[in-house]
């Protein structure tokens, strides 16, 4: 019976070898952040103008014929960089919070790039999604779009901390956007994980709709991190 268990564990958390190919539909919305509310690993610093830096809040729906199929939402507080042993800069969002729906993409998110995904529920609605974490953290939005939709290709870079070592993922995206509207109306979580959202700010037109996106997210580059450096000296706050 643990064989069997076991197994069953392994097929469930038997994820695809980057890169993964993705596709289907997301929303996102901009926020700045005060760079004094991020939770910064050892050895980063946050790349700002006049103490604010931009954050983002993305709802994405990976459908078929994606290398997986979930729901995600994730909280990205800023742009971040470290110094990596060889003292060369390396910079990308730093995922502060992310939220699947789908064991192998939480595991595959967490072995391959670092990325803190935790298991989630959703509930989809014509007109938004409610998401209920594993964790405790509850979210309701509220989404459209509106307009014509334009091409738009862009890399995403993020930069994530992991024992002695960074590791950055590069998903190379195409999508149509239209101007968005996103709404958040409901928030329930930890005070302190949750803090760099909790004191974020509004900015014009900051909401798009990717309808549809296609993504692929190339393998990690990973780097041995050196603790202290050019950028460490001057980071407002840092975490273990």
């Amino acid at each position: 019976m643990v064989i069997d268990a076991l197994k069953n564990r392994w097929t469930r958390w038997a994820y695809p070898s980057p890169p993964w190919t993705t596709s289907g539909i997301g929303y996102v919305r901009a926020f700045a952040t005060p760079v004094d509310a991020l939770d910064l690993p050892r050895g980063f610093e946050a790349v700002h103008v006049a103490g604010w830096t931009i954050g983002v809040l993305a709802y994405l729906e990976h459908r078929p014929p994606a290398a997986l199929a979930y729901r995600e939402l994730l909280w990205m507080p800023g742009v971040v960089r470290a110094v990596d042993a060889g003292g060369l800069p390396r910079a990308g969002f730093l995922v502060g919070r992310s939220y699947v729906d789908d064991e192998r993409a939480q595991q595959g998110g967490r072995d391959l790039w670092a990325l803190p995904r935790e298991l989630a529920r959703f509930v989809r609605r014509a007109d938004g999604v409610e998401m209920f974490a594993d964790d405790g953290t509850e979210m309701e939005l509220a989404f459209g779009h509106a307009g014509p939709a334009v091409r738009v290709d862009r890399p995403l870079v993020t930069l994530q901390p992991e024992p002695g070592g960074l590791v950055g993922l590069r998903a190379d995206v195409t999508a149509r956007i239209a101007l968005g509207r996103v709404r958040v109306m409901r928030f329930a979580g930890d005070s302190l994980p949750w803090r760099s959202w909790l004191e974020r700010r509004d900015v014009p037109i900051a909401a798009v709709a990717l309808q549809p996106f296609a993504a692929t997210l190339r393998a990690a580059d990973r780097w041995p991190r050196r603790l202290s450096g050019v950028f460490a000296a001057t980071a407002p706050r840092a975490s273990a």
